[in-house]
């Protein structure tokens, strides 16, 4: 993958056709060979970053996610591939992140991409995160690339810090904001906050720092994935 710099911001320097011959590789299943089509026809045709209207991502097929690195420019991403609990959303310069239950677990395209983020025991964030009230200490392992493979244990308590409702393109959302501080083995430390519905536990909003390059990354859901 070739970057060019744009102030702060890096921009991958792909073609269309480049895009698309890569998201043929990564497998035949319908759900990639459709999401390519999305990206194609509902990014690439717009000229435009993301659609503005409600009425525009409802009008997209799948599930969608607004994702927006640093200070930079949101970026509309959709669901190109599902992998059991994983989800992996492409935008329209064919980086990529993978979710799980909300958390970043993976990057493509960005410098110092993330590899793996995860824990050896189920994540806190699957297992009912809307009924949290008490402090939970956990820990999480990330490995990524930085010249060479790095390996980084995180040292993590998850707690409650409220209840706020809000607002993603027009639709109104009851969550419980929860707060993740990490310490990691290099002693550096992170903060996470992930809104999570009131009523299902699912996060429909979330404000990430990856911890290899020190990115800040908050994705809202646009369109929620439905199993």
């Amino acid at each position: 993958m070739i970057f060019s710099k744009r102030g702060n911001r890096y921009v991958s320097i792909v073609t269309l056709s480049i895009l698309t011959m890569m998201l043929a590789a990564c497998g035949n299943d319908g759900v990639w060979a459709n999401a390519r089509d999305v990206a194609a026809s509902q990014i690439f045709g717009r000229g435009q970053n993301h659609p503005h209207t409600r009425e525009q991502i409802n009008g997209i097929p799948y599930a969608t996610i607004l994702a927006t690195i640093e200070n930079n420019v949101p970026s509309l991403m959709v669901l190109g591939y599902v992998d059991g609990d994983k989800l992996q959303w492409i935008a329209s310069d064919s980086a990529s992140i993978v979710t799980q239950y909300g958390r970043v677990v993976r990057t493509v395209g960005l410098p110092n991409d993330i590899q793996f983020q995860g824990s050896s025991q189920l994540d806190i964030l699957s297992q009912n995160p809307h009924h949290i009230d008490n402090v939970e200490k956990y820990n999480l392992s990330l490995e990524y690339i930085d010249g060479a493979v790095k390996n980084v244990g995180l040292a993590c308590e998850l707690m409650f810090d409220g209840e706020e409702r809000i607002e993603i393109l027009d639709i109104f959302h009851d969550t419980h904001r929860l707060v993740e501080v990490c310490e990691s083995t290099n002693d550096k430390k992170i903060k996470n906050i992930f809104w999570v519905d009131q009523t299902d536990g699912f996060i429909w909003r979330s404000q990430q720092r990856l911890l290899n390059g020190n990115y800040d990354i908050e994705i809202n859901v646009l369109k929620r994935y439905y199993p």
